[in-house]
């Protein structure tokens, strides 16, 4: 992917606030569920919060590839297909912490039961209101390929202080 269609693609992704992440559930089917986009790291990582006894946590454990699906109200869309971790670094919760959260986390960032899913973009394609398909960007093969063996076998990512 070049880097001038990354950056249009991640300038689109910021006027987006939730999206849906699809998963491969326990039985081989595609579960997909509302997520808050909690931060977007350019050039291709997103960050959802999320607790850590989870069923997205256990199918990301047993399958990493991921969809993220987004829509808007005036008729744009944008898919990131990509490799998801779940990482539990209570530094980086607490860099990402935003008091909206707490509706899910009283406990606020220090919660045990937090943790983040980065989702680290493989391909993207994006659509605007007219139909036009602004941007259809896979990664390389061999790029992918890296990113699916940076997680531990369990696709857990233990980091900072916990």
């Amino acid at each position: 992917m070049t880097a001038s269609a990354l950056e249009a693609i991640f300038s689109e992704i910021k006027h987006f606030s939730n999206a849906m992440l699809v998963t491969y559930g326990t039985n081989g089917m595609m579960h997909a569920r509302p997520m808050v986009i909690t931060d977007i790291e350019t050039p291709s990582c997103v960050w959802f919060i999320t607790a850590s006894e989870t069923a997205k946590t256990y199918e990301i454990a047993k399958d990493n590839r991921v969809l993220v699906t987004c829509q808007d109200d005036d008729y744009c869309y944008l898919t990131l297909s990509g490799i998801a971790n779940v990482v539990y670094n209570r530094q980086k919760v607490a860099s990402l912490w935003k008091d909206f959260y707490s509706q899910w986390f009283p406990q606020g960032p220090s919660d045990p039961d937090i943790a983040l899913i980065r989702v680290d973009v493989d391909a993207a394609e994006y659509w605007d209101h007219s139909g036009f398909q602004k941007a259809q960007e896979p990664v390389s093969t061999q790029q992918s390929k890296a990113k699916q063996n940076q997680g531990s076998s369990t696709n857990k990512i233990e980091t900072g202080a916990s």
